[in-house]
């Protein structure tokens, strides 16, 4: 059967329509079909924790492709002038200068893997030690929380 591998775990054909949508956490969208195989073998590799999330939208996964063509596209048009801050690209981990470089990162974002945790370390290299959560909850002050034990949280 062929796999694609994702780090860990190794996914086989028969999840297809499961993707990884968060290196900050063992967490994925999946489909229903296929989510207690990808959740059995996320535990059996080690995971902390592994659950549907329940969300109407597969963001950040191949699923979103279409969406991110034309996302894409309709941006392309877009006057844009360099980043006045830093931007740090959730894709790369790093920090991007260039107006069409982030252009393509905001557009593409929308189909690819959440890796909350490069752009993170990126904003501690760079001193940074105030964090604003703006979505309603706390997941975002709980990824960051223990790797940035000195900074302020709001």
């Amino acid at each position: 059967m062929p796999s694609v591998e994702y780090g860990t775990p190794t996914m086989t054909a028969k999840m297809a329509k499961s993707s990884f949508v968060g290196c900050n956490s063992p967490r994925a969208a999946n489909h229903q079909i296929t989510l207690a195989t990808v959740i059995a073998q996320a535990l059996q590799h080690g995971a902390r924790r592994a659950e549907r999330l329940a969300v109407s939208v597969p963001s950040h996964c191949p699923l979103l492709q279409p969406v991110a063509d034309r996302l894409e596209k309709a941006m392309s048009t877009l006057p844009l002038r360099p980043p006045a801050v830093p931007y740090i690209s959730n894709r790369g981990g790093r920090s991007l200068y260039d107006a069409d470089a982030i252009r393509e990162d905001l557009a593409t974002s929308v189909a690819h893997p959440v890796r909350w945790f490069d752009p993170l370390e990126v904003l501690r290299e760079l001193g940074t030690n105030l964090f604003i959560e703006m979505a309603p909850g706390h997941v975002s002050t709980n990824l960051v929380a223990p790797r940035c034990a000195a900074s302020r949280y709001e």
